[in-house]
Formats: C-alpha cells, sequence, structure tokens
C-alpha cells in the first residue's frame, strides 16, 4: 500500500499501541476459539484426507497469517530503506553535479584571468 494516509489526522489507525491493542483481543479470541473446538475433523486437499483437530486448524490458519503478515511487513520495510538509500543517492548526485558545475566555474574564471594577463602584457609590450 502506497498511500499511508489511511484517514484523516489524528488517525486512531496509526497508532500503533491500538494496533498491537486489537492484534491482541483477536489473537486470544481465536485461540479460545480453537480451544473450544478440539473434535476431530476431516480434512480433504488434493484426494488425500487428514483428521485433525478443529482447534489446530485455527491455530495453523493463525500461523500462517502471522508469517504472511510478518512477510508483508519485511517487504515493506525493506521498501522503505531502499527509498531512503535512493534518495540518499540523489542527494548525493546533486551536490556532486554542483560541486562539478563550480569547478567548472572556477577554471574558467582562472583561465580568463590568464588570458586577461596575457593581453595586459602583451598591449604593454606595443
Amino acid at each position: 500500500m502506497t498511500d499511508k494516509n489511511i484517514c484523516a489526522s489524528p488517525c486512531v489507525l496509526r497508532s500503533s499501541k491500538f494496533v498491537a491493542f486489537i492484534g491482541l483481543i483477536a489473537f486470544a479470541f481465536f485461540v479460545l476459539l480453537a480451544l473450544s473446538n478440539w473434535q476431530p475433523t476431516i480434512l480433504q486437499l488434493f484426494g488425500s484426507a487428514f483428521t485433525l483437530p478443529l482447534g489446530a486448524v485455527v491455530i495453523l490458519s493463525l500461523v500462517i497469517g502471522f508469517l504472511a503478515g510478518v512477510s508483508d511487513y519485511l517487504s515493506m520495510r525493506r521498501g522503505a530503506k531502499q527509498e531512503q538509500i535512493k534518495s540518499d543517492w540523489q542527494v548525493q548526485d546533486a551536490k556532486l553535479a554542483a560541486s562539478i558545475t563550480s569547478d567548472r566555474e572556477k577554471q574558467l574564471e582562472a583561465k580568463i584571468s590568464t588570458l586577461e594577463t596575457a593581453l595586459e602584457k602583451a598591449l604593454r609590450k606595443e
């Protein structure tokens, strides 16, 4: 998600404590759901049948969702870090371009000064 403005400020959704609290409540709910539904259930996948407790399926779903969320968070963090590096490089490139322009100006000024001095000497000799 590239748009960081989920809602107008002040926004409760931007508070990491609020998000953590809601996540904790959801986690507790699903763990209680899993523990209260521990009867065996038959799952069929690709023609194979598995007998697993329903609570184990819920907990497995929680683990898979957690891993997906962590993966998404890490990829967003990596993308933000790459954008920061790219921004730093652009700043350095701009500084280098300004420095090169300044050095060229100094060289041209030095050449002009040398030519002016040579012209003055030539005019004095005549």
